[in-house]
């Protein structure tokens, strides 16, 4: 039988030419580079994102002001319109006679929010002009809707009861009173001071009352007994009735021949 021996062998690494496996701190240096050279990348797309969309910017602002002019110049004063003009021009001049080429991220970002802030309120009471009363034309449309299924409820929902259709249309009322003190706010506001509401706040005003009629809706109508089963339950009551009186007859049936046989033998006697 062969024996076997057994050594450990020490084995040492070494490399040549060129290129050679990174160390462990030659990779943390070569991470923290790609990721500033990402980080340089990342901020330079978002810099023209920037420069975009400000160029842009004062190019909308004067274009919709020429396009709706007739329309603005009922939300908006004469000085609020030559102010936001003016602003417009400034930014112009400003990004390509003045510094726009030298300016960073955050310059950008912050003339951005300078230009459109005044021109955003003009443009927000143009498109409130017509989407309010569309908003409020929409509400009502919806509680008359709500007010019509309360009286349909009465005889298709026995299982909601007047109390809780009660309920609903008080939640209606409140809408209702709710639209009247809206629009007296909004009549008393100049059309080119800030709105008295947003259009945004109007389909708000029946999340509560959807909720209700959604859980009344839910609930299961009360179990009626079927024509069917009133038969079969006649049915078998009539059973139960006719085997009662079976039973009946045939117990004095029964009681009658006992005392047939009882009376048998005293004939007998009598006979002898």
């Amino acid at each position: 039988m062969k024996k076997v021996h057994r050594r450990s062998l020490e084995v040492e690494t070494y490399y040549t030419g060129r290129i050679k496996p990174y160390s462990d701190d030659t990779m943390v240096e070569s991470k923290a580079k790609l990721g500033e050279l990402a980080s340089r990348d990342h901020e330079r797309v978002m810099l023209e994102e920037a420069k975009n969309k400000y160029e842009s910017s004062f190019y909308m602002i004067r274009n919709k002001m020429s396009e709706f002019e007739d329309e603005i110049s009922l939300v908006s004063t004469e000085e609020q319109r030559t102010q936001v003009l003016k602003m417009a021009e400034e930014a112009e001049d400003w990004m390509y006679y003045e510094g726009g080429d030298t300016a960073d991220l955050t310059t950008y970002n912050q003339k951005y929010e300078e230009l459109m802030a005044p021109a955003k309120k003009i443009f927000l009471r143009l498109d409130e002009s017509t989407a309010r009363p569309a908003a409020i034309a929409a509400l009502n449309d919806k509680l008359g809707q709500i007010e019509e299924l309360m009286a349909k409820w009465e005889t298709s929902k026995p299982q909601v009861t007047e109390d809780e259709r009660a309920d609903v249309l008080s939640k209606v009322d409140g809408i209702r009173k709710w639209i009247s003190e809206q629009e007296e706010a909004q009549e008393k506001t100049d059309p080119w001071d800030e709105p008295a509401f947003l259009s945004a706040d109007v389909p708000k005003q029946t999340k509560s009352v959807e909720s209700l009629i959604g859980k009344l809706s839910k609930r299961p109508k009360p179990k009626v007994e079927s024509k069917k089963e009133e038969s079969k339950n006649e049915t078998s009551k009539e059973s139960e009735e006719h085997s009662s009186n079976s039973n009946e007859t045939e117990n004095k049936e029964d009681t009658s021949a006992t005392e047939e046989k009882e009376e048998k033998p005293k004939n007998d006697e009598d006979e002898l």
